[in-house]
């Protein structure tokens, strides 16, 4: 059990620092690779309305960039409160780490092209997956 929760405390752990990761990525200065530089202006050009606003394609990525960091930084400080609230019993524990398993895997199947996200999300569905694998293990040790 206590190799199990280590695990979940990585996971954890590195959920939020992918997350801060990919917060301040939407704000780096890009590189000068011209394949890049055209899709971000053919971006740029193309926009629409809605709300009373003018929106371009850029700016709703980066909207959603900024919105995914937020989202690991809060799924990675759940899993903190859930690990270490003594309160919640252990099938809360259960319930959160394949919920974020299966949120890591959904993420990762749709974020494949960003090399930063890949291999931060693989090193965190290991985490949680290592972590299962040792609690279940554990659990069915002790009857």
């Amino acid at each position: 059990m206590k190799k199990a929760k280590i695990f979940y405390l990585i996971g954890s752990i590195l959920l939020i620092l992918v997350g801060v990761g990919h917060f301040f990525g939407q704000f780096e200065p890009k590189g000068l690779d011209i394949q890049r530089s055209l899709v971000e202006q053919a971006m740029k050009e193309y926009s629409f309305s809605g709300f009373g606003f003018q929106y371009s394609m850029i700016d709703v990525m980066q909207c959603w960039g900024v919105f995914f960091g937020v989202l690991m930084l809060v799924f990675g400080a759940l899993n903190l409160l859930i690990l270490f609230e003594s309160l919640l019993p252990v099938s809360m524990i259960r319930f959160s780490l394949f919920n974020i398993a299966g949120l890591v895997i959904l993420i990762f199947a749709g974020a494949i092209y960003v090399p930063f996200t890949a291999v931060g999300f693989s090193v965190v569905l290991l985490c949680f997956v290592v972590s299962a694998v040792l609690f279940y293990k554990k659990k069915k040790e002790n009857g």
